[in-house]
């Protein structure tokens, strides 16, 4: 993302704004639509979920065949 991403603030003026006009009802009904034509379900609740938790998918596989990775080859891992 480029852009900066509205404060709390920004975002809550905005919905004020609109809510101050009668927009938001109209505003929903074409999000509704543009995702319908997208091939998405109505939209009954939304949340923020955390991202999963990236993986280190090479040491894995190398931990799956038996082969030894960067991070058991420090002095822990070696015997005398």
């Amino acid at each position: 993302m480029e852009a900066p991403t509205p404060d709390e603030n920004t975002s809550w003026l905005f919905r004020e704004k609109l809510t101050c006009v009668d927009a938001i009802g109209a505003l929903f009904v074409a999000f509704d639509l543009y995702l319908r034509t997208c091939g998405f379900q109505s939209i009954a609740d939304a949340i923020f979920l955390a991202a999963p938790e990236q993986r280190d998918i090479t040491a894995i596989k190398a931990n799956r065949s038996g082969a030894e990775t960067v991070s058991d080859s420090g002095p822990a891992a070696r015997k005398p």
